[in-house]
């Protein structure tokens, strides 16, 4: 029920910001034909209606048009070979951070057994108030020291991953900008 709220709050306001977003284009077309109109007439007598473009609007939608002509002769002269050799080498990336990221978080949780478990035992073990205070004392050092163990090979798994990402990017880059040349 809660879903259905959030999800219908969240569609009405999407179309409020498409509805807003297209008015505020609506009106800067408006403003800068307007602008045009005002700046023709002191030009000599050109017409607004025999240049090429009426309206921002149709000059917006012939750069659009002549951009996504452009950037998907581009994309088809990428090789298709490439790209997926490419997006194989990221998803084995990410398989790998997947792994690791799991294994240390299994290594983590057994840190964390291991030091309640030693901390049971060792609070088992005391007689007076002083023995409790000793122990826990020594299980929160040892306690201290193996999850800084546990982060630092952490950072040096995520070190790891940052370079499998960069080299895997600038590979990537380097390719496509050497697919483009070809193409």
């Amino acid at each position: 029920m809660m879903q259905n709220d959030f999800t219908k709050q969240w569609t009405e306001l999407s179309k409020a910001s498409m509805e807003s977003l297209q008015k505020m284009n609506q009106t800067n077309i408006d403003n800068f034909n307007n602008m045009l109109k005002g700046q023709l007439p002191q030009m000599g007598d050109l017409n607004l209606g025999q240049a090429p473009f009426g309206s921002l609007k149709e000059l917006q939608d012939f750069n659009s048009a002549t951009l996504n002509n452009f950037f998907q002769g581009q994309f088809n002269a990428l090789n298709m070979t490439f790209m997926a050799s490419s997006m194989k080498e990221l998803m084995e990336i990410n398989i790998s951070t997947m792994n690791t990221l799991i294994q240390r978080q299994v290594e983590t949780t057994n840190v964390l057994t291991e030091c309640t478990t030693h901390c049971v035992e060792n609070l088992k073990d005391a007689k007076t108030p002083e023995d409790v205070v000793r122990a826990s004392n020594e299980n929160i050092a040892e306690l201290q020291e193996k999850l800084r163990d546990d982060a630092e090979k952490t950072a040096a798994a995520f070190n790891q991953i940052k370079a499998a990402m960069t080299i895997w990017t600038e590979k990537t880059l380097e390719g496509a900008m050497s697919e483009v040349k070809k193409g």
